[in-house]
């Protein structure tokens, strides 16, 4: 399991939303995006400019740990976290606009956990995705983009040690 795979992982599920819509490798369809750096705004600012559809999805990286458990298996620890966003109505409450956004979330953090279920976040590995999942409000981006942002945990195996 890597970081890499995290990220292609979470923008199938991306695809896969009703809501999201996002299509992979189209201008038109752009809906997910990577922030490699939150500390840098313009990132933020690409991201929505290039948004095609809305309600998006942005997702970034955090950290993660590789533990060896003091035997010869090894663990991978990656986390990472998403926001899904959309923009706010003319006259729309703010409110509203983000109980979308966390309605939308908690239906793509329902379907990693189906997922790992079946072991589908990797096919037949298993992914474990502790329910620890916070989540704040987020906005306004942007003027208009309100949402909300929700922390995972992906935690696997890493055969890095052979």
């Amino acid at each position: 399991m890597s970081p890499e795979i995290i990220t292609n992982y979470l923008e199938r599920k991306a695809s896969e939303s009703p809501d999201i819509l996002h299509v992979k490798d189209s201008a038109s369809g752009q809906a997910f995006f990577v922030i490699d750096d939150p500390y840098d705004l313009n990132e933020f600012d690409k991201a929505l400019r290039s948004v095609a559809k809305s309600p998006a999805m942005l997702f970034e990286l955090a950290d993660g740990v590789i533990d060896d458990q003091t035997n010869a298996s090894y663990l991978n620890t990656v986390n990472c976290s998403f926001m899904v966003i959309d923009k706010k109505g003319d006259f729309e409450k703010i409110s509203d606009c983000r109980n979308r956004c966390y309605a939308i979330g908690k239906e793509i953090i329902k379907a990693i956990l189906k997922d790992q279920r079946q072991m589908n976040i990797i096919p037949d590995k298993m992914i474990q995705v502790p329910l620890r999942t916070n989540y704040s409000p987020v906005g306004p981006m942007d003027v208009r983009w309100y949402g909300y942002q929700f922390t995972l945990e992906f935690v696997g195996p890493d055969g890095f040690c052979g």
